[in-house]
């Protein structure tokens, strides 16, 4: 087999040859080039080669970093802040970032031990956890101090020259091999630090329909242009006028795609109306979110590059950064007062209309697309299509006017609208075209037919009064002609009920507004009923820095409720999958959050009391929590009050949720007992949640050290292969789903691409010593802070063990029998690899009602310098479900139909046919060309040769243990293994396989014989008493020239127990005929020794 590594090897080193032969230009390249173009090109004598444009930079270039000076960089993590010295690579990144109008992130998970920030994304190349990251260089010195905090990219102070690049890659195993890192990057900022100059050159990145980069030069020739309306001030109480564009304008530009209107760029009111949010945001991550429909045209909000008609400073004196852009103007305050701007984005753009829409209100707000009414409508046994003929005999075909009404005439407790008919007596509904609108008793309306809200007529869509009308004889003239009159209102677009919508606040109360896929007015009763509902988990609380306490409903409870159609059921696939959550003040002032960082957090409240009492300054509600507060507890600007109204938008598709299947099989181990499919929701609510979510449990990596593989006294020098904050389900709780397991069975853990794990019962029904090294066998489901599919290595399977929270090589020696051992092969050393147990993906987990029978297959090599080996039932089990190599599982279809399943036989010999076990070249191709008999035993003695040289990596062979996808039952006669393949019939079919010989091949017999008579008898003298409990017929018999065996006879000689005696078969042997008489290698004397040499006769029978 080819050698794969070395095969890449070669690949490589074909590529990298005619990259030397073809991709170079030979041009010498500039060292550097200054804010002016002007090359500054050094005098040395290097020759650089001019690379292909593979990469994508987004700044390479000096950058001016004053000493002293710092700036607020923003977790994007916990959305704390910290200041960090402009001297440092952050700083370096910072600056760069302002001149090319990209924001970075970092994380903020070491600070608390080692006062680091980590950098995990720059621009739109994200961190990808084991792919793609970003790796930073100090004069080409790799630089992360992740285990090194002296290397923070927030501690290393610069010097005038230092070089600083970052470069986006995956697949490093090395980073400190700063060119390989260059070689592979994607992505990169290059900069080169000069202190005490100030900075002159910046762009504003805009993204939205399209992306677009306004440069400084650009902005100001805007600004210059004399009949245009680009330049606006604004004169602030403290007397200085800030000036600039009017943010609109650069909305204009990005927010549709192509640009409609006859200007330059056109400004689309239309999509603004629809109410998007456009955020302003910092260098550091900081911005404000402002709704569409308030900016339009108003030039209340002006991005300003001059103060007092001079370029912005770097900081105002209130210390806050301003340079090169701030958001500033009448209609902007407090936290709104973005400075150092570099990107302004549009999120939750409308997209495209794809139909009409009808808008629903009553208790709630509901909006119906035309897809969703026309599905409705086919909606099989629904009663959901109803048509009427007027009087002219068009037919108009609809939706009852009260099936829609049950979308928002209550609060939903199912997946399906409800009308509440006990409600109806009590309202009126009102029906609104654009600029016409009629009422109607809900009494009348309740379940009658007479009232239909029609897409079509006679068939096709309404023209006229598209696209909805409502007709039917509830609403005909009264004037007896039976016609449609005024009632009949034409191009609906609203439905509502006005006396369930939630009122006005009166002066003193307050009312909150929910949007998402639906929408609900809570009014204050509504809100503080929410907080005393028992056991609700409504009520939550939190202490801030100075010890304050606040107290309210946590802001996932309240997504839920708008989340989807059903209020009383949070989306938690939803929210999985992503959405934006905007807070937003009476005032405007908007903070967004992301529904993943929220799911189920009590760190974010909104909360409608301070130490028991209403709220004062940030009436009537507040956003509080660790998620909004500072490092020291405080609150800041993310923390925002007066609330008013919490928005989802840009909802993401939502990925189908996780499932895992429980099986429980019966005592032939294929028909199904029972089954149960749970989702780690109903897990999460219905069994008990193992782990905390803080408590990191790990599976130590192995040893490294040939000397000590199973690390005994427990000091993990190879430290942890897996170690992660989890929280799941007991297996043993999912297995009592389905009926538990049976005592002595075992239990397989099936991933999605099918690779299997298994387990002993005890592993799962523990007692005292394995729980106490092994702790709980759970099912995790939330891994780092994210639940699956976010959690990407789960469902995944975890030990719980106490103590150091580790379950080593060790623990894995004193908790599990010897063939459930997992084992990891590097070096021509087999190391215990206890990790390999923590099977990930799991979609189905097996159990089994009684156990099967257990067996194991020797295989031994030794005879022709090989090893010997016991392959147990779990492990060839394993190594048929392992997806690392294709060629561990073979099938055949026999000529009756029937398919068998196992392992290759070349593969099983080249476990033992010399040392090499478990490379790519285990099987010794060179050995097996040359030729060695492979004998094969069952049960009974009876046994098989082949000659290697027919084996030769082919599925002619395949050692089976499983019959029409099931394993070969313990009463088949075939159990547990069995012969089959193209080249395994009759004579060379066997079954109850127990044992695999590899033995040297067959030696000519040293003397030549004469002709002998057809009724010949072979003696063969040995050197020592021949055993009589083997089948000598297996070991001693003769062929024909076709290889056909000869039914001949076989005994031991009774007067030399060394001799035995081949008598011919009945009839003797054909005269003229030639024959081989065989002596193989596995023949055992009386003391089990093996024959050291097996021999071939060839002799022929006289005429």
């Amino acid at each position: 087999m080819l050698n794969k590594k070395k095969g890449w090897g070669k690949l490589v080193a074909l590529c990298i040859m005619f990259a030397l032969l073809f991709g170079c230009s030979g041009l010498m390249m500039p060292d550097m080039v200054d804010a002016t173009g002007n090359n500054n090109q050094t005098n040395d004598d290097i020759i650089r080669i001019a690379e292909a444009s593979t990469i994508d930079v987004l700044f390479d270039g000096e950058i001016a970093l004053t000493p002293n000076e710092t700036f607020i960089l923003t977790a994007y993590t916990s959305d704390k802040s910290y200041t960090v010295s402009k001297t440092t690579p952050l700083g370096a990144l910072q600056a760069a970032a302002t001149a090319s109008g990209f924001i970075f992130d970092v994380t903020d998970k070491k600070y608390d031990s080692s006062k680091v920030l980590l950098l995990d994304n720059i621009g739109n190349y994200k961190y990808v956890k084991g792919g793609s990251k970003w790796y930073a260089y100090v004069n080409d010195v790799y630089k992360d101090g992740y285990d090194n905090a002296a290397d923070g990219l927030n501690l290393i102070e610069l010097v005038d020259g230092d070089r600083v690049e970052f470069y986006y890659a995956a697949g490093i195993a090395t980073p400190n091999d700063h060119n390989a890192v260059k070689a592979a990057a994607t992505a990169a900022v290059k900069t080169v630090a000069r202190t005490g100059v100030a900075p002159t050159e910046w762009t504003l990145q805009l993204s939205g329909a399209k992306d677009e980069k306004v440069s400084k030069a650009y902005f100001e020739n805007g600004l210059a242009c004399a009949s245009s309306t680009h330049k606006v001030s604004w004169t602030d109480t403290d007397g200085n006028v800030w000036g600039g564009v009017p943010l609109w304008l650069l909305v204009g530009m990005v927010d549709d795609n192509p640009d409609v209107g006859v200007k330059h760029f056109n400004f689309n009111d239309d999509l603004a109306a629809q109410k998007y949010q456009v955020n302003v945001i910092a260098g550091d991550g900081w911005k404000a979110t402002l709704d569409s429909d308030i900016i339009a045209r108003n030039n209340g909000y002006i991005i300003a590059n001059t103060l007092n008609g001079e370029p912005l400073p770097q900081k105002l004196d209130s210390g806050k950064g301003s340079w090169p852009l701030h958001l500033k103007g009448e209609a902007i305050f407090g936290g709104q007062q973005v400075g150092n701007v570099v990107k302004i984005e549009l999120s939750n753009l409308p997209e495209p209309a794809a139909g009409w829409t009808l808008e629903l209100s009553g208790q709630v707000g509901d909006t119906i697309t035309q897809e969703e009414f026309e599905k409705g409508l086919a909606c099989t046994g629904s009663g959901h299509y109803k048509e009427w003929t007027d009087k002219e005999g068009n037919v108009w075909s609809g939706v009852p006017l009260w099936v829609l009404l049950g979308a928002v005439d209550d609060i939903e407790k199912g997946g399906h609208w409800t009308f509440n008919e006990s409600l109806a007596i009590g309202y009126t509904v009102k029906v609104s075209a654009a600029d016409f609108s009629k009422t109607f008793n809900g009494a009348d309306i309740a379940r009658s037919d007479n009232y239909i809200i029609a897409n079509k007529m006679n068939g096709k869509p309404l023209t006229d009064s598209y696209p909805l009308r409502l007709v039917g004889s509830g609403v005909t003239k009264t004037d007896g002609s039976g016609g449609l009159g005024g009632k009949a209102v034409g191009n609906i677009t609203k439905i509502e009920i006005p006396e369930l919508q939630t009122p006005a606040a009166v002066e003193g109360s307050w009312n909150l507004t929910l949007t998402g896929k639906i929408s609900d007015v809570f009014s204050q009763e509504e809100f503080e009923a929410a907080l005393t509902c028992p056991n609700s988990g409504h009520l939550v609380q939190w202490t801030d820095g100075n010890n304050d306490v606040w107290s309210g409903i946590p802001l996932w409870y309240l997504n839920g409720w708008v989340d989807d159609r059903q209020p009383h059921k949070y989306n938690a696939n939803l929210a999985t999958a992503g959405y934006t959550i905007l807070v937003k003040a009476a005032d405007g002032y908007t903070k967004d959050f992301s529904s993943k960082d929220v799911a189920w957090s009590n760190n974010y409240i909104i909360a409608n009391k301070l130490n028991g009492k209403p709220l004062t300054d940030s009436w009537p509600l507040r956003l509080v929590g660790a998620g909004v507060a500072k490092a020291d507890g405080s609150l800041g600007g993310t923390s925002v009050g007066n609330i008013a109204e919490i928005a989802l938008t840009s909802f993401e598709t939502a990925v189908p949720i996780p499932e895992v299947r429980i099986v429980k099989y019966s005592e032939d181990h294929t028909t199904i007992l029972q089954e149960k499919t749970v989702d780690y929701l109903w897990m999460k609510d219905n069994l008990n949640v193992i782990g905390d979510g803080e408590t990191v449990y790990k599976f130590e990596g192995i040893t490294n050290n040939p000397d000590d593989v199973w690390d005994a006294d427990e000091t993990y020098p190879g430290g942890y292969k897996v170690a992660n904050a989890v929280k799941g389900s007991r297996i043993k709780d999912l297995c009592e789903l389905v009926g538990g397991m049976g005592a002595g069975t075992e239990i397989v853990f099936v991933a999605k691409d099918g690779f299997e794990t298994r387990l002993p019962y005890s592993s799962i029904y523990t007692d005292p010593s394995v729980q106490a090294r092994q702790g709980d066998a759970i099912l995790a489901w939330w891994g780092d802070g994210k639940y699956v599919p976010d959690y990407a290595d789960g469902m995944r399977l975890f030990f719980t063990p106490g103590g150091d929270n580790v379950y080593g090589q060790w623990d894995m020696h004193e908790t599990l029998p010897e063939n459930y051992w997992h084992y990891y092969y590097g070096d021509g050393v087999q190391y215990p690899s206890c990790a390999g147990l923590s099977a990930k993906y799991i979609t189905e987990i097996r159990v089994y009602s009684v156990p099967q029978g257990d067996w194991t297959l020797a295989l031994d090599g030794q005879d022709i310098g090989g090893l010997q080996y016991e392959v147990s039932k779990t492990y060839f089990e394993s190594a048929l479900a392992c997806q690392f190599k294709a060629n561990h599982k073979a099938s055949y279809t026999d000529s009756k139909g029937r398919l068998w399943e196992g392992m290759p036989l070349w593969f099983l010999l080249g476990f033992v046919d010399d040392a090499d076990q478990h490379s790519s070249k285990a099987f010794n191709d060179v050995l097996a060309k040359a030729g060695y008999q492979v004998v094969i035993t069952a049960a009974d003695g009876h046994s098989i040769t082949i000659d290697s040289t027919d084996i030769d990596r082919n599925h002619n062979y395949i050692i089976a243990n499983s019959l029409d996808g099931a394993l070969i039952p313990e009463s088949d006669s075939s159990w547990p293994l069995r012969l089959v393949g193209a080249n395994a019939s009759g004579a060379t079919s066997i079954s109850q396989i127990v044992s695999i010989k590899l033995l040297k091949s067959f030696k000519d017999w040293p003397l030549k014989y004469e002709p002998v008579h057809s009724t010949h008898d072979w003696n063969i003298i040995f050197s020592l008493p021949v055993s009589k409990t083997q089948n000598l017929d297996d070991h001693i018999y003769v062929t024909d020239v076709a290889g056909k065996k000869e039914p001949v006879t076989c005994k031991v000689n009774p007067e030399n127990p060394k001799g035995i005696q081949v008598s011919p078969p009945q009839g003797g042997y054909q005269p003229g005929g030639s024959y081989t008489l065989w002596i193989d290698g596995s023949l055992e004397s009386e003391g089990g020794k093996l024959l050291k040499q097996p021999y071939k006769l060839q002799f022929k029978i006289a005429n």
